[in-house]
């Protein structure tokens, strides 16, 4: 069993309070429900057959309003409910046609006529009517009624009587109001004008075609349920007795929200939070925004209505507020002063040591008030902002020291003093080891070392100049050296752009000269010629070069190891020498041969003279060139003979009548040609027998 309670809403209202009594008296009247955010209640604590009465206040944070008018009297245990919707309108002179909705259960319904809007003092002008409607037409000319209907059913039940609604029995209606007007009034509501019409009893407003107020009896309406920056339309219909004017023409209004008022309840607290003041205090209807203000300053600008204020511990402050709104901005609130506590400094700060060829990793113990951190190296901030209790840092120089320290940090201000700094290296990378450089190849210099851990790439130095780069593999080839030229080698080993070890120990290398050719000789092989030959040279790729007193003559190719020089002077003597050739390394000289060509019929030419005989003459002419000399053998066995030579007439040997071996050498002759005439005189001694052999031999030197 309940009683339903409704009410229209209230502008500025956020809520509503509903007393009842059992008397029709406010004053007597008990709350029995609050803080209802819509407009309408269901009692559930009625007792049957019992009457209430009951009163609704309007409520927001700026206080409550007064009783509303009551309801009348209710009776708890009714069935029925009081038909809705009645209306009564008039058709035609003295007849008022009334129509409702349909109350649940109800079959029937009794109409109720008055003069006044006291159901009390009306009377039944229809009874047990089937329909939902009535039509009146007992109403006396220019009058005004009002009008109720009374459900039933068929058990005897009857329901409250329906809303009062009035009925008017004139032939002429009223005019439509003009001069409509919608301004802004001081309250900062639309309030809605228009001029008084003439048999006008009273006057209903309609915003956007719905009806919004009636039975105005004024001329003015304040439209306190409307929006704020929302435009609306508002038309007027005046009305008697007799009817209703059509609407008047439409007048647009809109309003601003009001200026806020001043926040109250501001306060600040006193060493309750670490580095920072909490200021807070109580919201204000139609502000945006709140200016917060620190020592008559203005410090930020907020929506909500509480603010953490980040300052230095130990210092009181002075705080005040003003709300801000569309309209503009309300006057200072309340002040009151307040002071932070300070923020512990971080803790347990560590810097990782030669661990780490990238970064020095700085860590920390968390301060649990704290909301990021800066990090200091040798007393320079290089990161703020920090979130985690970690950071690397990247841009250390490897190898050098730095001390680390850690502040903590609260929305954006460094609160806490430093922690205890430590020390922290990045590691520098390890030199390479088990450098070697060749000594052994003709072309090149072939260096090689051992991996250095961490490495990506290394670099070649050479006298200590810089060679090469970015190298990934754990050799080098130098092909730019020069032969014979000794070099010093060292490595770096490159883990990145700015971790680059030290040199390594140094080795030392050179490219060795090509050997000179070996075993040269000059040799006059045919008349006019000197053969140059050497022996066999593989590592001579490019071939060799023959040169005659230190003057290039000719080139051969790879293999060759021998060169026949045609173009000498006869009986010249020249010296020979030869350098074998490689790509880029070339011999030295090979040791000297000397040779020379001979003129044609030169006994050299064929290997030199060599003549023998018997007991007879012999006669040659012979070319030599300087130097050449004469050898001669004669054996006489045990006869005597006579040895005579003679050169080109002249005798050069007459050994007289001798027996036995004899020999010996003439010279050196003079380059030419020479007529030689060999004669023997066997038995010389006459009487003697035998044979005699003798021999010469011409030599070229």
């Amino acid at each position: 069993m309940t009683i339903r309670i409704q009410w229209k809403s209230g502008g500025w209202a956020t809520s509503y309070d509903v007393y009842r009594a059992t008397t029709n008296d406010s004053t007597a009247s008990t709350l029995i429900a609050s803080a209802i955010a819509g407009n309408s209640y269901e009692d559930a604590s009625v007792a049957d057959g019992t009457t209430y009465y009951y009163w609704v206040k309007a409520r927001n944070s700026l206080g409550t309003s007064a009783f509303s008018s009551g309801t009348g009297g209710i009776t708890a245990g009714r069935l029925l409910r009081p038909p809705p919707e009645l209306t009564a309108t008039l058709t035609a002179i003295n007849e008022i046609v009334l129509t409702w909705a349909a109350s649940a259960g109800a079959t029937k319904y009794d109409i109720y006529r008055g003069a006044t809007e006291s159901f009390g003092a009306a009377s039944v002008i229809a009874s047990n009517v089937a329909a939902l409607t009535a039509t009146d037409t007992s109403a006396d000319t220019d009058t005004r009624y009002f009008y109720w209907v009374v459900a039933k059913d068929e058990a005897g039940h009857s329901s409250d009587p329906s809303h009062a609604t009035a009925g008017y029995s004139n032939v002429a209606g009223p005019d439509a109001p003009t001069s409509v007007d919608a301004t802004v009034g001081e309250a900062g509501f639309i309030e809605v004008t228009w001029a008084a019409v003439a048999i006008a009893l009273y006057y209903d407003v309609y915003r956007d075609g719905v009806l919004l107020a009636d039975n105005i009896t004024g001329t003015s309406y304040v439209d306190e349920a409307m929006q704020y920056h929302t435009e609306y339309e508002y038309r007027i219909r005046a009305k008697n007795y007799t009817g209703y004017s059509a609407l008047s023409s439409g007048a647009t209004g809109s309003a601003n929200y009001p200026v806020p008022v001043a926040p109250s309840g501001l306060a600040a607290t006193d060493g309750i939070h670490e580095v920072k003041v909490r200021v807070t205090w109580g919201a204000v209807d139609y502000a945006n925004t709140y200016k917060i203000y620190r020592d008559g300053a203005e410090i930020d600008e907020i929506s909500g209505n509480s603010y953490d204020d980040i300052v230095a511990s130990g210092a009181s402050h002075t705080y005040q507020v003003k709300a801000v709104g569309e309209s503009g901005t309300s006057g200072f609130s309340n002040s009151d002063t307040g002071y932070a506590a300070a923020l512990s400094a971080p803790t347990g700060i560590s810097a990782t040591d030669n661990t780490d060829m990238d970064k020095v990793t700085v860590t920390w113990s968390a301060v649990a008030a704290a909301d990021s951190y800066n990090v200091y190296r040798d007393g320079t901030l290089i990161a703020s902002g920090l979130t985690a209790s970690t950071y690397d840092d990247t841009t250390a120089t490897v190898n050098v020291g730095y001390a680390y320290n850690v502040k903590a940090v609260v929305t954006g201000v460094e609160t806490s003093a430093y922690g205890t700094s430590d020390n922290g290296m990045r590691l520098l990378i390890s030199a390479p080891t088990g450098v070697a450089a060749t000594d052994t190849d003709l072309d090149q210099i072939d260096v090689s070392w051992s991996a250095a851990t961490g490495a990506a790439s290394y670099e070649v130095w050479r006298d200590g100049t810089q060679l090469a780069t970015g190298l990934t593999g754990l050799s080098y080839t130098d092909s730019s050296v020069t032969v014979n030229v000794t070099y010093s080698y060292q490595i770096k080993a490159v883990h990145s752009a700015s971790n680059v070890s030290n040199l390594s120990t140094a080795d030392n290398g050179v490219r060795p000269q090509l050997a000179a050719p070996a075993n040269v000789q000059a040799t006059t092989t045919q008349v006019g010629q000197v053969t140059v030959s050497w022996d066999a040279q593989s590592a001579a790729t490019a071939g060799f070069e023959v040169y005659r007193n230190a003057a290039f003559l000719a080139s051969v190719s790879a293999g060759v190891t021998s060169y026949v020089d045609s173009s000498g002077s006869d009986c010249v003597t020249s010296t020979y020498t030869v350098i074998a050739k490689r790509t880029g390394n070339n011999s030295a000289a090979s040791s000297g041969a000397n040779g020379r060509p001979v003129p044609t019929g030169e006994f050299c030419a064929g290997g030199g003279l060599s003549t023998s005989g018997g007991e007879s003459g012999y006669d040659q002419s012979f070319t030599v060139c300087g130097g050449a000399t004469l050898d001669w053998y004669l054996n006489a066995s045990t006869i005597k003979d006579q040895l005579i030579l003679d050169i080109d007439g002249g005798t050069i040997v007459a050994t007289g009548c001798v027996s036995g071996e004899h020999g010996s050498s003439y010279g050196p002759l003079s380059s030419g040609t020479h007529t030689l005439r060999v004669r023997v005189l066997a038995h010389c001694d006459a009487g003697q027998g035998g044979t005699t052999g003798w021999s010469i031999a011409i030599t070229c030197s």
